[in-house]
């Protein structure tokens, strides 16, 4: 009897561990936004964010972007507040930060001295060509960045943001983030992506 209890304690700690770290935080409750900032400041979240990345049996497209969520956005805030030791607390999180949204993120990048960006982010359901069935983003945002190559040659690109409601962060539904040019991997596998998509995975998405 004593035996089947330990089992069923353990059994009980370990659905719980899992159900906290494979479930997307909807409501960022005072008691969750604590619980992010200490979670960035542990230095076990080592990611910016979540990579928009399609995996494939013989390689991986190349990394397309990010997403975010309300809790991934406070514990990276928390994490990069943490790396240059300033003081990060509940009055530091902006509303933002924990409103109930998926934010994708197009990264640009120089390929061969070409600068390649982002133009379009829509999500769709997974395997589906249906153009009715495709969600636009609420808000869509820019962040203007600046590349330099080590002989002095400078770009002006952006990064595009879309902002999504955290809904739509489903394993039924794709992410698709649109370059204007061929964005490339590097590997003979699985060489490049124009329309660059992935469904999304959230076994470890908080």
């Amino acid at each position: 009897m004593r035996a089947l209890s330990v089992f069923v304690f353990v059994f009980f700690i370990v659905i719980c561990y899992s159900n906290s770290f494979g479930e997307v935080v909807t409501l960022m409750t005072k008691e969750r936004i604590q619980e992010a900032i200490q979670y960035g400041k542990s230095g076990d979240f080592k990611i910016k964010h979540y990579r928009v990345q399609e995996k494939g049996t013989w390689g991986n497209g190349p990394i397309a972007g990010y997403f975010s969520t309300p809790f991934s956005r406070v514990a990276l805030a928390a994490k990069e507040a943490h790396e240059e030791y300033k003081s990060f607390t509940i009055d530091d999180v902006t509303e933002d930060m924990i409103e109930p949204t998926l934010h994708v993120y197009g990264t640009p990048r120089i390929q061969k001295g070409v600068l390649v960006s982002a133009k379009t982010i829509v999500i769709m359901p997974y395997k589906n060509e249906d153009l009715s069935k495709v969600e636009a983003p609420l808000i869509v945002k820019t962040i203007e960045q600046e590349f330099q190559n080590p002989f002095g040659a400078t770009w002006e690109a952006q990064e595009l943001i879309a902002v999504f409601p955290l809904s739509l962060l489903s394993e039924a539904n794709e992410v698709h983030i649109v370059f204007d040019k061929e964005l490339n991997t590097g590997s003979a596998n699985k060489c490049c992506c124009r329309d660059c998509k992935m469904r999304f995975d959230l076994e470890k998405v908080r």
